[in-house]
Formats: C-alpha cells, structure tokens, sequence
C-alpha cells in the first residue's frame, strides 16, 4: 500500500477524524456515566470482597445481635 498517494492520505485523515468523533462522544457518554458506574464497581467490590473474606461475619461479631 503506497501511503504517499493523497487517495491513502484523504482516507487515513477521515479515519482518524471519524475515531476521534466517536471517541469523543464515548467520552461525554462516560463521562456522564461515570458516577454510576463508579457506585456499581464500588458495591460490587465491597460484596465480593466480603464474600471472599468473610468480612460481613468479622463486622457482625463488633455489633452482638
């Protein structure tokens, strides 16, 4: 593939204009997401670390039913 031809370089600078646009909207997209996203990674890590590590049964001895 000649990549001096201006065909190639007038597809390769689309391409790379066309990436950044999506990239950009992903990013305001996730962006927006973030907080969510943020919360849901957050309890799922805090309920499978106690799943793992029993910690829901260490907190539990602190607090006598």
């Amino acid at each position: 593939m000649d990549f001096t031809s201006p065909w190639v370089i007038t597809i390769i600078l689309i391409a790379v204009l066309v990436g950044l646009a999506i990239v950009s909207k992903l990013f305001t997209m996730v962006s927006r997401l973030l907080p969510l996203a943020g919360m849901a990674v957050l309890i799922v890590g805090v309920w499978w670390v106690g799943m793992y590590t029993n910690a829901f049964d260490i907190v539990r001895s602190f607090f006598p039913a």
